[in-house]
Order: structure tokens, then sequence, then C-alpha cells
């Protein structure tokens, strides 16, 4: 189960700024911001790289399995990029697909040879 505080920190972010919602990599920052703080806002690079090795803020891939999933639960929270890798790259998809298809020799010849 993921994190609460995580969740409830990530939905608040996506609904605050809609254009976290396309990119993990601006949400990642923005979780980070909020959890070293303000006062450390003119902290080195190397003291943000001590923090993500001493696990002192939250991993990224639980921030973009967090958002994965207020997304797919909360239709609402998701991007216009959403809509446009369901429409649009869904066809060439289909099309790649086929193409592979046609290559690909049905499993029961494999079995024959």
């Amino acid at each position: 189960m993921l994190n609460k505080t995580l969740t409830n920190k990530v939905i608040e972010l996506l609904k605050t700024y809609p254009n976290l919602r396309d990119d993990d990599q601006y949400l990642i920052s923005m979780v980070w911001m909020d959890e070293i703080g303000e006062e450390q806002h003119s902290a080195s690079a190397f003291s943000l790289l001590g923090k993500i090795a001493r696990h002192e803020v939250s991993n990224p891939e639980s921030i973009r399995r967090t958002r994965q999933k207020a997304q797919q639960e909360n239709p609402d929270l998701r991007g216009p990029n959403y809509q446009k890798r369901q429409t649009e790259y869904q066809d060439e998809f289909k099309q790649a697909l086929e193409e592979c298809s046609k290559d690909a020799a049905p499993q029961q010849d494999m079995l024959d040879n």
C-alpha cells in the first residue's frame, strides 16, 4: 500500500498545478521541494544528493506510482497528454502490432519444428 501522506501530497499538487499531471520530473521536484522545506531552498546539490541517499525524501518511483494510481482512480487528474496517447498513438500501436503479427509464426508452427 502506498503512503497515505504521499498520496495526499501528490493529489494536492496535481489539483493545484495541472502542468504536473504529465511531467513526473516536475512532480518529483515539487514533492521534494515540499519535503525539504523552504528554508533549505539554497542548499547545495551535494546536500540534496545526501538527502536522497539517506532516504530523507520520497523515492521517485513511489511518487510516480502514486501519481499513476491517483490518476487511475481520479480521471479528472489526468493531463492533456493522456487523451492524446489514448487516441493518436493507439492507432499507430495497433498498426505496428498487425505488422509484427504478419512476421510471427503461429505457436503451433513453432511447436512442430
